[in-house]
């Protein structure tokens, strides 16, 4: 994400953050003689860590369209009252024990 994206003639600075969202579907788009793979996310509001290290967030937010190359992993999402739990278990295994099944 760019920090100052909002004022034009800065220079970008760029920081890595961490959104989640629900993807609707997936596309293959040709534009300009390359072809892009896009995805339609809807995205959550803020996230929010409680004392345990959950994460979380209360809605649904704003619909996008992005280049689904940004995608890195899979989550899951548990509604529990009002809140939406994000169950992400992207560091859970050790992948340098597994074998190679080319």
């Amino acid at each position: 994400m760019d920090k100052v994206a909002h004022r034009p003639n800065a220079p970008s600075q760029l920081v890595i953050v961490d959104i989640y969202g629900i993807v609707n579907y997936y596309f293959v788009h040709e534009f300009n003689n390359q072809v892009y793979m896009l995805a339609y996310i809807q995205l959550t509001s803020k996230v929010v860590e409680d004392e345990y290290g959950c994460k979380h967030f209360t809605q649904y937010r704003s619909k996008e369209f992005i280049d689904a190359r940004c995608i890195d992993h899979c989550v899951g999402f548990a509604k529990i009252g009002n809140k939406h739990y994000i169950i992400d278990k992207e560091n859970a295994f050790d992948d340098a024990n597994w074998e190679n099944l080319e």
